[in-house]
């Protein structure tokens, strides 16, 4: 999974008064920056509950106290994104490196946005430009990243050896080992996939892509037993999933 800009809760006052038609917001004392950290963090609640234009007003509210934050111009690079203007992204990612040339977070996203995009050699060197920052905690994610990148234009032997990295930094990231499992499947290692798998299993509960990835894997092993077993977990516990609706229309 990509890894996400996270909200960054604060606490500040602020005045909220009426007269003559026109409603205003200031800031009581002088934290101006906690006061943009405070609407940054609304204008994503409000993103990620669909009301962009809520989002918007408080994000340019948080931009207004800190015109210079590199957390606010991430902030409008996560907005752009989500509405799909992906032009302001872009600019918005470039104004945050401009202001905080080592957000090795900020590379990250960027480095995913850019993948999305297509464009695969320019996420790679922001990846490996993240990991590379002083005091960065998140170089597994940032290496599954840009494995699953790397997965994505066809460079197979690249994400192999981010994978490896990435579970050197976390060999017990739940996602990590499922995507893990999946690469080994798809490239016929399935005592390697089963590994992963029995590790996975270790360390989180089954989810909808576990147990689809564990049926496909028995029937390439041919266990009938265990394929229906793990299909009909799917079909008991998450019956709303498109795995068990493939499993019970037998399209697997």
């Amino acid at each position: 999974m990509w890894a996400v800009l996270l909200t960054l809760p604060a606490c500040v006052t602020e005045t909220t008064y009426t007269g003559q038609g026109n409603t205003r917001h200031d800031v009581v004392g002088p934290d101006l920056q906690a006061a943009a950290k405070t609407r940054l963090d609304l204008g994503i609640q409000y993103l990620r509950k669909g009301n962009t234009e809520q989002a918007k007003v408080n994000l340019d509210r948080a931009l207004k106290y800190a015109p210079d934050s590199p957390e606010v111009h991430l902030g409008y690079a996560y907005f752009y994104q989500t509405v799909q203007d992906y032009a302001a992204a872009e600019r918005s990612y470039q104004k945050v490196l401009t202001l905080s040339p080592q957000d090795a977070d900020a590379m990250n996203n960027y480095g995913a946005f850019l993948c999305g995009r297509a464009r695969y050699d320019e996420a790679d060197a922001m990846f490996n430009r993240a990991v590379t920052q002083p005091g960065y905690a998140k170089i597994a994610d940032t290496y599954e990243n840009a494995a699953i990148c790397a997965t994505r234009s066809g460079k197979n032997d690249k994400a192999s050896e981010y994978y490896r990295l990435a579970l050197g930094y976390n060999p017990r990231k739940p996602s990590l080992l499922l995507d893990l499992a999946e690469s080994a499947f798809t490239h016929g290692k399935l005592d390697e996939a089963q590994s992963y798998l029995n590790r996975y299993g270790e360390v989180a509960v089954e989810n909808p892509d576990s147990l689809w990835l564990r049926l496909r894997l028995a029937q390439a092993l041919d266990r009938p037993a265990q394929l229906h077993q793990y299909g009909s977990q799917l079909a008991e516990h998450f019956p709303d999933s498109q795995q068990a609706k493939r499993y019970l229309a037998n399209d697997y």
